[in-house]
């Protein structure tokens, strides 16, 4: 059988040309902490009543982890998106955290319901030239 894990990715509007891909990615979801303020009915994560599935992976990275691997991907410059299972501003030390990663000339954007933002925190993001944060 033939190992379609090394099988070059290819693109039909490039006459089914191999593209190249790059060994860092472009986008990096990062889940500082599985939290979340709410349990929306359409949410595949928190809005499901099989709790179990995301019981096995809550809780927080550490902050130590976290920057070997911003160390590790800053290279690539990706675009990182601190919220994969989680609501991003529920994340502990959310501020030390981001200026990790503009720091190291990321970009950063964010998903967030918003409803924990303060003026402070919106000011943060501004004066930290946070790329987006989305509604």
């Amino acid at each position: 059988m033939r190992d379609w894990s090394k099988a070059p990715w290819v693109d039909p509007s490039r006459n089914w040309q191999p593209l190249p891909v790059s060994d860092l990615p472009e986008r990096v979801l990062l889940d500082l902490a599985t939290r979340c303020n709410l349990r929306c009915p359409m949410c595949p994560v928190w809005g499901s009543p099989d709790n179990e599935a995301i019981d096995s992976v809550v809780g927080v990275m550490d902050v130590e982890a976290s920057r070997r691997l911003l160390d590790e991907i800053a290279v690539a410059k990706p675009l990182v998106q601190p919220n994969l299972y989680a609501e991003p501003l529920l994340a502990p030390k959310l501020r030390e955290r981001l200026l990790e990663m503009k720091t190291r000339g990321l970009a950063v954007a964010m998903n967030t319901n918003g409803l924990t933002l303060t003026d402070d925190l919106a000011k943060f993001f501004v004066d930290t030239k946070v790329d987006a944060v989305l509604f």
